[in-house]
């Protein structure tokens, strides 16, 4: 019998079961719902790297008042690829999972709170974490190489 392993990846609309929840003898891993951004390119849409999370929880709170807690708001991952994981939710709490299909509220304020382009929009999957697999997929989006000094 095959040794069973979690995708590394799920569709958006394909949520992953709750972390910890047993499926073929095995626990859900953690899953983060989120887009890729080149992190270059996306530390220009908010100019200061340090203050980055600052501005993304300013921008949300603008966005949805009251209505959701900071526990909702939007986090950014650094993959070992080098790009920027926007996170919109991750499969910690029932709520998480149903948030993104029932209440689309929820990603139009991630997507404003985390400054996601149209381009971006292809990116946006369940990802399966720690993200140190992500140096090992050829399809994320490729963080951008400083030319060399010699060219």
């Amino acid at each position: 019998m095959a040794h069973f392993k979690f995708p590394r990846t799920r569709a958006q609309d394909d949520p992953p079961a709750l972390r910890g929840t047993l499926y073929n003898g095995r626990k859900t891993p953690v899953y983060a719902l989120a887009w890729v951004c080149k992190r270059p390119e996306y530390i220009k849409r908010f100019g200061d790297f340090p203050t980055l999370e600052y501005d993304i929880e300013r921008r949300w709170s603008l966005h949805v008042g009251d209505k959701y807690g900071f526990g909702l708001a939007p986090y950014i991952e650094i993959g070992e690829d080098g790009n920027i994981y926007c996170v919109a939710a991750y499969n910690l709490r029932p709520m998480y999972l149903d948030l993104p299909v029932n209440d689309p509220e929820l990603l139009i304020a991630s997507r404003h709170a985390l400054k996601i382009q149209e381009k971006d929009e292809h990116t946006l999957k369940w990802y399966k974490l720690p993200l140190s697999w992500v140096c090992e997929v050829d399809n994320l989006a490729k963080p951008e190489v400083e030319a060399s000094a010699s060219e």
